[in-house]
């Protein structure tokens, strides 16, 4: 699917160049969601180990770290595709800084728990 559209793309950005973005866009749009379908299995897992564990609060972090991750890179990667390097570093920012305060909890539990273990 993706060598075919490599070729349409070409083909198009010859003949109309500004439809070759929406074909890439598109394209990428249904890797993406194919993506996520196959992941499913991967998040089920890591939730069964979750449940059986202590870290079970962290899960719910976890998976939200991982959707913003991804979204975030597919967003950046339609940002450069579509001429917008700029706008992608901002969305890259941006998902890196979202990623910063969901782990806070984790982080201060960290800090804790190493107090604890210290006597503090």
């Amino acid at each position: 699917m993706v060598l075919l559209a490599l070729v349409s793309s070409a083909v198009i950005k010859n003949i109309r160049p500004e439809y070759s973005v929406f074909l890439s866009l598109s394209v990428g749009t249904v890797i993406s969601t194919i993506t996520f379908a196959g992941l499913v299995p991967v998040f089920e897992y890591i939730n069964l180990l979750a449940v059986k564990s202590a870290f079970s609060k962290y899960t719910l972090i976890l998976f939200k770290v991982i959707i913003i991750g991804f979204l975030t890179e597919i967003t950046a990667g339609m940002c450069v595709d579509a001429g917008e390097s700029s706008l992608a570093e901002h969305v890259g920012f941006f998902g890196r800084g979202e990623i910063l305060l969901l782990t806070l909890p984790i982080l201060r539990d960290t800090v804790e728990i190493a107090g604890k273990i210290m006597g503090q």
